[in-house]
């Protein structure tokens, strides 16, 4: 059986031999559905979430040194211009308010809409900018995940 694997290229030349995944890029979440009194603190937590990365990405730049190249700054806003995007924060919202969708799951959920067109672009590049968007949502979902007393509150922008 033959098949390609398109990406972002690490090295030249051609690879034979055997893959094996070793962890899947997408974190696995819970799917359950909420009461209809839990959608506020639903989506309070997914935009608690969500500030806290906001935060770290913000500090990440900040404590850059000089002589960092220019793109790791860039990609750094990217991923905050992301993070930022009411497209994903809206979707959200409506995922947890409409359809009683646990916030981890109103995340995945959005990131797959999202991330449909982003797969039909036609431009390369910007097809490759749904790993950023992959990237963001995983943060938000490792900081949601991470127990209670690790995480710090921010109480900023709404989702």
């Amino acid at each position: 059986m033959t098949f390609a694997i398109h990406g972002l290229a690490v090295s030249r030349g051609i690879a034979i031999g055997r893959a094996v995944v070793v962890a899947s890029s997408r974190m696995e979440v819970r799917h359950y559905f909420i009461e209809s009194s839990q959608i506020e603190a639903e989506i309070a937590r997914a935009r608690t979430a969500r500030n806290a990365v906001v935060d770290e990405l913000q500090r990440l730049m900040s404590d850059l040194p000089g002589d960092v190249p220019g793109e790791l700054a860039a990609l750094l806003e990217v991923h905050l211009m992301l993070l930022q995007d009411e497209v994903l924060a809206a979707g959200v919202r409506h995922w947890i308010s409409e359809r009683l969708y646990n916030a981890e799951w109103a995340l995945m959920t959005q990131l797959e809409q999202i991330s449909r067109q982003f797969d039909e672009m036609e431009d390369p590049y910007l097809r490759e900018r749904k790993a950023d968007l992959e990237q963001v949502a995983d943060r938000i979902l490792r900081y949601m995940r991470a127990p209670r007393h690790a995480r710090w509150r921010n109480r900023r922008s709404p989702c």
